[in-house]
């Protein structure tokens, strides 16, 4: 087998192979934001809290805003600490949501570390853009397998046929 056959056929397996990791990631991370969202909605509790902070972290198209809270969760005492948690949130929340502003938190209270903003704060950015990836990721395999017959069916010309001046791949007659 000639090297730049070797090369293609490498090249379209590690291709399969990052697309089915991707794939798998995307899935993966959507699932868990809709059963936190689901979790929240049928079991979660409400405190108040108040915005320690911004941060934002490099990536993507403008890097990812995120907003820093601290909460109680009053679930046995009073006593109990205030949790610290960061939710990554669209760009307009980030700029509303001052430090020191109170905030609704909704958590699950046999887990409190699990929290998202709720009331005038609530942010569903991180689930609105992990479920776009998700619908993109699984309607994109049939174009990717149409794709790779058609790029397979290329690399390997004997399998074309001549017929009345145009060209037919064998798998079609």
């Amino acid at each position: 087998m000639p090297i730049y056959q070797l090369l293609t056929i490498i090249s379209v397996v590690l291709f399969w192979v990052l697309f089915i990791l991707f794939f798998l990631l995307v899935i993966l991370r959507n699932a868990h934001e809709w059963s936190t969202w689901l979790w929240l909605m049928h079991s979660g509790s409400f405190a108040e809290g108040r915005v320690l902070s911004h941060k934002t972290r490099s990536g993507g198209k403008g890097g990812r805003s995120y907003v820093v809270y601290q909460f109680r969760p009053n679930i046995v005492s009073d006593v109990e600490p205030d949790l610290t948690q960061e939710q990554q949130v669209s760009w307009r929340h980030f700029e509303k949501l001052a430090d020191g502003t109170p905030i609704t938190i909704k958590f699950l209270p046999f887990a409190p570390q699990i929290s998202r903003l709720a009331g005038d704060g609530v942010d569903n950015t991180v689930r609105d853009a992990t479920t776009f990836w998700t619908v993109i990721v699984i309607l994109f395999p049939p174009f990717l397998i149409l794709w790779l017959v058609i790029f397979l069916l290329e690399l390997y010309p004997k399998n074309f046929v001549a017929v009345h001046k145009h060209v037919i791949p064998r798998l079609f007659l």
